[in-house]
């Protein structure tokens, strides 16, 4: 999210796929290996433990896509693109888009070891594309305006994806991809949603679009009243949802949102200005399929970024700034685990393994236990 809103004309368009040159790609930074007497536990009790991964960066992470149990991607400031492809037993940079890179690339999508979709946090957003690992990367939109801020990107498929930038000229801008990521375009203005005066959505962790097994997909907002927007298969018309998030101003809202299934699901967030306010404001849940969502009965411990659920044990894990929240009947009561300082998680699909990430470069794995 921004604070700023510029009146824009809003245009529907192809994306480009031009490729950026050789010459403008960064040399591969370095590689780092980690012994298995490095991996180090920083915390466990009996129902996770958590081991920080040695990360070799320590710029703020929050981009995140676990791809399977042996490859996930990161995204990060000042061009930062990190990938393990075994696990996290070892961790490297991926080369940048282009030389001297500065970007803040705040979310990412993996498809495979190979393929994957980049974009950045920041103005002019652009979105980025690569089918041989990280070595280049090609330009796959790149709208004519300099206001442009994306906020998240996330697919349904390996087909359909979604990426959502702070609206322009008063209306929210979503664009579509059927293709695998390769073409992007907006929808047919009639169908653009009025964005309410200071609403957007949050760029904390990249996890502010979520879909449900059944396709349905939504993308939670911040500002004056906390709604969702809600769209079915193939995304072309969206309606908005109001919901009982802490709300009101521009630092306030839904940040992340994920669901278990087709009617249950959570949304985190909060303020980040006020991290360690415990409230119920700072997350809802829906048994309905979004349709309606409520506050829980046992908050949350501060704002969260980002909320994630894990399949094998029925638990969404909900991180932020002062630490880590699990709740084990769908959002409805959370319980404190500990108070790493976090931007992001994200599990392996059907795995109690997952990631997670930091402001000053953290790669955590986490392991939800019996």
């Amino acid at each position: 999210m921004k604070i700023a809103y510029y009146i824009l004309p809003i245009i529907i368009v192809f994306a480009c796929g031009d490729k950026i040159p050789k010459e403008e790609e960064q040399v591969q930074k370095s590689t780092l290996t980690l012994e298995k007497d490095a991996n180090i536990v920083v915390y466990q009790d009996s129902l996770v433990r958590i081991t920080d991964l040695k990360s070799p960066t320590t710029e703020s992470l929050r981009g995140i896509s676990v791809v399977d149990e042996n490859v996930a991607w990161f995204g990060g400031s000042n061009g930062t693109i990190i990938k393990t492809t075994d696990g996290g037993k070892s961790l490297y940079f991926t080369k940048t888009p282009s030389k001297g890179d500065t970007l803040d690339y705040r979310d990412i999508h993996g498809f495979n070891a190979d393929t994957a979709i980049l974009l950045n946090s920041g103005y002019a957003g652009k979105i980025y594309r690569t089918e041989n690992g990280g070595m280049s990367w090609n330009k796959v939109f790149n709208f004519p305006v300099d206001q442009l801020f994306f906020d998240a990107v996330e697919f349904v498929d390996d087909q359909f994806g979604l990426a959502y930038s702070d609206p322009i000229n008063g209306m929210h801008f979503i664009l579509v991809s059927g293709i695998y990521g390769k073409r992007w375009i907006t929808p047919p203005p009639e169908n653009l949603i009025p964005a309410l005066d200071g609403e957007a959505a949050f760029a904390a962790s990249g996890s502010s679009i979520a879909f449900t097994p059944s396709k349905r997909a939504f993308i939670g907002l911040g500002g004056p009243k906390g709604r969702v927007l809600v769209s079915e298969h193939p995304y072309k018309d969206w309606v908005a949802i109001e919901t009982p998030i802490f709300q009101g101003a521009p630092t306030r809202g839904i940040y992340s949102i994920s669901f278990k299934d087709n009617l249950n699901g959570a949304a985190v967030g909060g303020d980040y200005t006020l991290p360690d306010t415990s409230m119920a404001e700072n997350s809802i849940f829906t048994t309905d399929g979004g349709l309606t969502w409520n506050n829980p009965e046992t908050y949350l411990s501060g704002y969260r970024s980002s909320v994630a659920f894990c399949q094998p044990l029925n638990s969404f894990i909900a991180v932020g700034t002062n630490g880590i929240d699990l709740s084990r009947d769908n959002g409805k009561n959370w319980n404190r685990i500990t108070d790493i300082n976090l931007n992001s998680i994200q599990f392996v699909k059907n795995s109690n393994i997952g990631y997670m990430l930091g402001s000053k470069g953290q790669i955590y794995k986490i392991e939800l236990l019996e």
